[in-house]
């Protein structure tokens, strides 16, 4: 019998160079890389918040939405705290054509087709949601929640902007948060609202359907029995 025999790093007994140097980390960019520490010594500060979606990024990684850099997205806070965070943006009409979905395909259903059903809602969706997740700077992320909140209530809870709406209504500046243009934000609204109810209206359409047994696929393993059957 062969044994594996596997050393994890200490990484909390090494020093921030040690650490920028490993193999698991050299592709990273945390507190313990050269550009973080680069940026401290810039904003002269010792606070930080730096999530994980940051840490994981290599140093170069460039906003899809804003097309800042990490040198310019970096910012101080108010407090003095540098703030290096990247957020995922997804598009919340999703959630909602889920639950849709769900609602209408897998009520009454018996536990023998449930798995097909939810399987075949689960193919749907991507169909369904205007824009797939996407890292945006922290900054463009919440440019989507304020810029709702701009246009009142009248906007669905389970709206989103998508990444090339938002970049026609920010003006990127570095070190900073983006300044929006309401104006061009409102002309956006009428056409991103139509594909949101067009959409809505396709996910109660598909949850019909699928809870009909329209979309129904079969799923053969390869240790499935059935795979043995004879012409």
């Amino acid at each position: 019998m062969k044994s594996l025999h596997l050393e994890l790093p200490n990484f909390a007994a090494m020093s921030d160079d040690e650490v920028e140097q490993h193999m698991m980390t050299r592709s990273m960019d945390g507190r313990w890389s050269s550009q973080t520490r680069w940026l401290l010594a810039q904003f002269e500060t010792d606070k930080l918040d730096l999530n994980e979606a940051w840490a994981q990024t290599w140093v170069d990684w460039q906003c899809p939405c804003c097309q800042r850099r990490k040198l310019e997205i970096a910012r101080l806070t108010d407090k003095g705290v540098l703030l290096c965070q990247l957020d995922w943006h997804h598009d919340h009409l999703a959630d909602a054509a889920g639950d849709v979905i769900r609602s209408k395909a897998t009520v009454g259903v018996s536990d023998e087709l449930l798995i097909t059903r939810k399987r075949a809602c689960a193919a749907a969706l991507p169909l369904i949601e205007r824009f797939a997740p996407v890292l945006l700077c922290n900054d463009c992320n919440a440019a989507d929640a304020v810029m709702k909140a701009r246009l009142g209530a009248n906007v669905p809870r389970a709206f989103s902007f998508s990444p090339q709406e938002i970049a026609r209504f920010i003006t990127p500046t570095p070190h900073a948060s983006h300044a929006l243009d309401e104006e061009v934000g409102r002309k956006l609204w009428p056409g991103a609202l139509a594909q949101f109810r067009e959409r809505m209206a396709f996910a109660e359409l598909m949850g019909e359907r699928i809870g009909a047994g329209l979309h129904d696929r079969t799923v053969i393993s390869f240790d499935d029995p059935a795979r043995n059957f004879e012409d």
